[in-house]
């Protein structure tokens, strides 16, 4: 809720009630407020009390102890009220009732609005017209936003970081966000802003359903275009059919999916290593290039063989990797015409545009990036090497895989700290995350006053009773998750590729019962379920999954599950890992406990990656998080709580 929406509006602002709350001496912190203020504080501390009534009743209640205190103020017993009240204060009670008013629809005021007083009458009595008053002034003075399915105002926040690049056009800038604090109708109010100042600016995103869901929230700005990153770097490769690169580059994948290993060793003609079967030399020099298409290096070398190889470590087996890598990627921009055409992925064409020093098209004034958190290191460079304007905005605490790339120290940085989807109890989980990453940024993330988010534990998943997105770690609890939707006979959406899924759950079924290796990219090493086991013996997906298998589970059963709970018409719940939950915001959340169960024994010692999962998982939510009791556990050993 926007405080525009508020429906009663309390007059005391957030920053007096935290000078209470940290006071050595409530008799002291209330020597700065005035009565107005007192009623606030006693009627704070009631609310918790209050469930059953609206906010009308509320306001009711607040000018009556107004009154009540008016009394006692021009009375004999006016000396002994402070002390009164003083001693009355229960600080948890005032956290506990400020939580909850976002529930009843009832807004704090801003210092400024405190100190002008419009709330009181004449007769210093409360004025009951103040809140639509201070609801006109408030629409005044933001920038309302209507999208297809909703309008939005701009949070005071929000309107002080578009105020501040409306003023300066042609200036690039950053702005790190936090989740849920309105990144995505920044993007869109800054396209719309630029596009009425005849600006032409370009709205880049990462995936299809993010630039569908930019182009709903931007369909009256036709002068505004949206294109993936993808996009971007096959519109700047030149049409010339003559030339081998170009036309490689313009092409897409034929076939529909990738090359497979056995494929890749004939075709880079890979001879055995000894040590390294050709398989492997085949799928290290594909990850090589991988890694080289992100980076800012000229050529491929040692430095861009996966960590996670021993290779790096026999000299004449990872020059073999990085020769072939090489032949790689020459091959993939400059195909020979023998054989089949390997395909062209968004991060070939990226790459091979940084390398030429390619720059975005001159039509274009301006340049908006939403998910900077995603850049990679030539896409970075392939866009700061334009002459545009780069805004971007990103979360870095979202990036799963590493960290996330700095933009130049003479680009403006700001931050947007207060989040208008998540309420202010989520703090106590957000915040020691932020705490123990590693980003050097530590800036407290601020909850939303106006909403309240339910917070539950549990001890053993269930599927919850009501409609919610369930939200897992990685590909062996979707398809363990599934399964236990299907045994319910519960209905799911996807938040993940259906066919993806599907395929996987068959890879895995083919590799338990056939030895067939994996073509899924995260299972594609295990060539025997035992190495699968060896990795995963202690993830309760996996030991799930190994136990219907060794009932008989089958293809047949897998089809038939996957028909079961993603073919209904109204399915209540949505299910998907975290990693495709980064752009999506739910009214209710369970977080599933499959990853947590691994390393609930071991030493805390929070990666990234790990940060960042739980990161996402905890900012979804709207109305309701049910978490694990082991993630709480886990928050507070990581805290020192």
């Amino acid at each position: 809720m926007h405080e525009v929406e508020a429906r009663f509006y309390l007059p005391i602002s957030e920053e007096q009630i935290q000078r209470v709350q940290q006071a050595d001496s409530a008799h002291e912190s209330l020597s700065t407020l005035d009565l107005p203020q007192w009623a606030s504080l006693l009627l704070l501390q009631k609310i918790p009390d209050l469930s059953g009534q609206e906010s009308r009743g509320h306001e009711w209640l607040l000018a009556d102890q107004l009154a009540a205190l008016n009394r006692v103020a021009t009375s004999e017993a006016a000396d002994g009220l402070k002390n009164a009240i003083a001693n009355t204060l229960d600080r948890d009670r005032l956290k506990a009732g400020q939580a909850l008013l976002g529930a009843f629809g009832i807004a704090l005021l801003d210092d400024e609005s405190v100190k002008q007083r419009h709330y009181l009458n004449v007769d210093q009595s409360w004025n009951f017209e103040f809140a639509e008053q201070h609801r006109e002034k408030l629409r005044q003075r933001s920038i309302r936003i209507d999208t297809q399915n909703r309008s939005y105002f701009l949070t005071r926040e929000q309107m002080r970081r578009y105020t501040e690049i409306h003023h300066l056009p042609g200036e690039s800038i950053h702005i790190q966000g936090y989740a849920g604090c309105g990144k995505t109708l920044m993007i869109r109010q800054l396209a719309a802003g630029l596009a009425e100042n005849n600006a032409r600016p370009l709205v880049l995103c990462h995936t299809q359903a993010q630039s569908r869901a930019l182009q709903t929230i931007l369909k009256d700005c036709p002068q505004v275009d949206i294109l993936t990153v993808g996009g971007l770097a096959y519109r700047m490769i030149p049409v010339d059919r003559t030339a081998p690169t170009f036309s490689a580059l313009r092409r897409g994948n034929p076939h529909g999916h990738a090359i497979s290993t056995t494929e890749l060793v004939n075709l880079l003609g890979i001879p055995s290593s000894g040590r390294y079967p050709e398989w492997e030399i085949a799928t290290l020099a594909r990850q090589s290039v991988f890694n080289f298409c992100h980076s800012t290096d000229s050529e491929i070398s040692s430095k861009h063989l996966p960590r996670h190889s021993s290779i790096a470590h026999n000299e004449d087996s990872a020059a073999l990797v990085v020769e072939n890598a090489r032949l790689l990627w020459q091959l993939t921009i400059a195909p020979h015409g023998k054989g089949r055409a390997l395909p062209i992925h968004a991060y070939h064409r990226i790459k091979y545009a940084a390398l030429q020093g390619w720059q975005v098209m001159p039509q274009y004034t301006d340049i908006l990036m939403d998910e900077a958190h995603e850049f990679s290191p030539a896409l970075l460079q392939l866009l700061e090497n334009s002459p545009q304007a780069l805004i971007s905005l990103g979360d870095e605490f979202q990036r799963i895989r590493g960290m996330a790339l700095k933009r130049d120290n003479v680009i403006r940085q700001r931050e947007m700290t207060h989040s208008v989807r998540s309420s202010r109890n989520v703090e106590a989980i957000i915040n020691p995350l932020i705490q123990a990453h590693p980003s050097r940024l530590k800036e407290p993330f601020i909850g939303n006053t106006l909403g309240h988010t339910r917070i539950s534990y549990y001890r053993t998943a269930s599927i919850p009773d009501k409609p919610s997105a369930i939200l897992v770690p990685d590909w062996l609890a979707m398809v363990a998750w599934l399964k236990r939707l299907a045994d319910a006979g519960a209905g799911a959406q996807l938040l993940d590729n259906h066919r993806d899924l599907h395929n996987l759950g068959n890879d895995l079924i083919g590799l338990y019962r056939e030895n067939i290796r994996p073509r899924h990219p995260e299972f594609r090493e295990c060539s025997a379920w035992d190495s699968l086991a060896r990795r995963h013996h202690s993830n309760p997906a996996f030991m799930a999954l190994n136990r219907i298998l060794e009932e008989g589970y089958n293809y047949a059963d897998w089809s038939a599950d996957m028909a079961r709970v993603t073919d209904g018409e109204r399915p209540r719940f949505t299910l998907g890992r975290l990693e495709s939950a980064r752009n999506h915001e739910f009214r209710r959340v369970m977080v599933s406990d499959e990853w947590l169960a691994e390393i609930r024994h071991r030493d805390p010692a929070p990666s990234p990656h790990v940060l960042a999962h739980l990161y996402i998982a905890t900012t979804r939510a709207t109305e309701e998080l049910i978490l694990p009791m082991t993630m709480q556990e886990w928050i507070e050993a990581i805290s020192g709580s």
